[in-house]
């Protein structure tokens, strides 16, 4: 089972509310980078986790305890709810995606785990995306994946469809993972009032499988203030697409960032020259779903904010 990486085709984020959260508005977009899962049933619960090479120093990070991570919290949960209707198993995960980038990886990993046990017992689906819509806001955005509007707190989806649409997706990560709760903190410090909005110019152009005009991040200027070095990581990235006549931009919280190339050649070009750049570079392309895979028992093969 797969288990995509995402980016923010543009995020706005309102001044925190007396639910202590940020209203936020955004586009959501599945990328063909992915984790992958394999479940097999096991006495007890267990997770392994395994790295790609490409995942190195603080970008493996996982959660200093297991039982901390989305996957283990949403196993926990459903034994809750459903005990022995769903029993054990062991997941393996193949991490390709890095830990705090932005790329909503943990989220992922989890909904992937749900649909699993989903299609795995079919006549308890709804019951059990129910029992743990409340793990994670990007959660109910891998339910289905694709290009979707996100608004409220990121609760509320609504599928873009825009089959014309379809650049490469380059990544460049500066080697270091944000906290988003950091990152929402600074943003509050901030107080950034915006005058207008850009997502609904960027959704026409989507839709009309355009590349839009200029993308936004809110959330990047308090990204600089908790890693001030971001700011020089950005610039660099910039002046070198300046050469091609494009921009980077923030996905989430960061610390990734993407840029959006239409022509094979300039891309194929761009993402060779980030070497010694970047500390972690891909390279792909937005995902339509695919078939979801039904629940293996082979080995694995090696290889409440939005962040």
């Amino acid at each position: 089972m797969l288990a995509r990486a995402k980016i923010n085709l543009g995020l706005e984020v309102g001044r925190r509310d007396r639910s202590g959260l940020h209203p936020v508005a955004t586009i959501l977009a599945e990328l063909t980078l992915a984790d992958e899962l394999i479940a097999e049933p096991a006495p007890a619960w267990r997770l392994t986790v395994e790295r790609d090479d490409s995942l190195t120093g603080p970008l493996s990070g996982w959660p200093e305890r297991a039982e901390d991570n989305l996957i283990s919290r949403a196993g926990r949960c459903m034994i809750e709810h459903f005990g022995s209707e769903i029993g054990c198993w062991h997941v393996t995960v193949l991490k390709r995606i890095p830990a705090g980038a932005g790329l909503g990886g943990g989220s992922s990993d989890a909904a992937a785990w749900i649909r699993m046990m989903a299609e795995h017992y079919p006549n308890l689906a709804e019951r059990v995306w129910k029992a743990v819509e409340t793990l994670g806001k990007d959660i109910g955005f891998f339910r289905r994946g694709g290009l979707q509007w996100g608004s409220g707190y990121g609760e509320l989806l609504e599928p873009i469809m825009a089959p014309d649409f379809d650049p490469y997706v380059i990544l460049a990560n500066p080697g270091f993972p944000l906290s988003t709760s950091a990152v929402y903190q600074a943003f509050d410090q901030i107080q950034a009032r915006r005058t207008s909005s850009r997502l609904w110019s960027i959704r026409d152009a989507i839709v009309r499988g355009a590349m839009p005009e200029a993308l936004t991040n809110d959330l990047e200027p308090a990204a600089f203030m908790v890693a001030p070095e971001l700011r020089e990581f950005a610039q660099g990235l910039n002046d070198l697409a300046a050469q091609i006549q494009g921009r980077w931009w923030l996905t989430g919280s960061g610390s990734t960032y993407y840029i959006l190339v239409t022509d094979e050649d300039r891309a194929e070009w761009l993402y060779g020259a980030l070497k010694g750049q970047a500390a972690w570079t891909a390279m792909g392309r937005l995902a339509q779903r695919a078939v979801t895979q039904s629940l293996t028992t082979q080995s694995p093969v090696a290889q409440k904010e939005r962040g």
